[in-house]
């Protein structure tokens, strides 16, 4: 199993902040990078980090955004989508068809209500990834939503009827532990949600416990969130 360090906390899209020697030095061998729409469109930056990878033997095992939410693509944001569907087409470009991680929370904060009706957000999300989905199938790229921690989609079983409803192998869920305080311990997530859950991020202080159970529920990408 690759073992995935998340840059979102170590300074956006640019591999430069990554502390690498460190992170391998202590068994990472993959990271989620974290891209804005500069970074999508920079071939220069984007080859220079990816060679910096390569060099210490990291592998992307992830795409994420530093810039949109999950939030801003259920609000209709055609910048968001437009950014999404880059995202999974640079994926499949640079022939790593890494996860592209679609995130619950970098503009919207948690604890922030929503502003609209919540049925017209939920089928707006719904209709988008639909969207989105369709990309990722055409390019063989993982498309994942991670859980918000309010907002929007915080229940498992509304998770799980919104992954289920895309009907597609290339669609699946980022579980982020921490956004599941309040409506369960995570692995009664896990329980739930099953295979569905094809990334999940944890904290240092929940890893023990959560890595033995999502081993013998399935087989993906577990992604440390931590800083030095």
């Amino acid at each position: 199993m690759l073992k995935c360090i998340s840059c979102r906390k170590l300074g956006a899209g640019d591999a430069e902040v990554l502390p690498l020697e460190k992170a391998v030095s202590d068994g990472f061998n993959a990271v989620e990078w974290a891209l804005n729409d500069k970074d999508l469109h920079n071939e220069h930056r984007q080859q220079h980090n990816l060679d910096r990878l390569a060099a210490h033997g990291v592998k992307v095992a992830a795409l994420t955004s530093c810039q949109y939410d999950i939030f801003d693509l259920a609000s209709g944001q055609k910048n968001a989508i437009t950014h999404f569907e880059e995202m999974i087409k640079f994926s499949a470009e640079h022939n790593h068809r890494a996860m592209v991680i679609i995130p619950a929370h970098v503009n919207e904060p948690v604890g922030q209500p929503l502003r609209d009706c919540y049925e017209d957000i939920f089928n707006r999300l719904y209709d988008y990834l639909e969207q989105l989905k369709v990309q990722a199938e055409k390019e063989s790229v993982m498309l994942t939503l991670e859980n918000p921690g309010s907002g929007l989609a915080v229940s498992p079983l509304e998770l799980r009827e919104l992954v289920d409803n895309l009907q597609s192998a290339w669609a699946g869920i980022c579980l982020n532990c921490e956004y599941t305080v309040g409506l369960g311990q995570p692995k009664h997530w896990l329980t739930m949600l099953g295979d569905r859950v094809r990334a999940l991020r944890i904290g240092s202080q929940d890893e023990d416990e959560l890595l033995e159970t999502y081993k013998y529920i399935t087989e993906g990408l577990v992604i440390h969130d931590r800083v030095w």
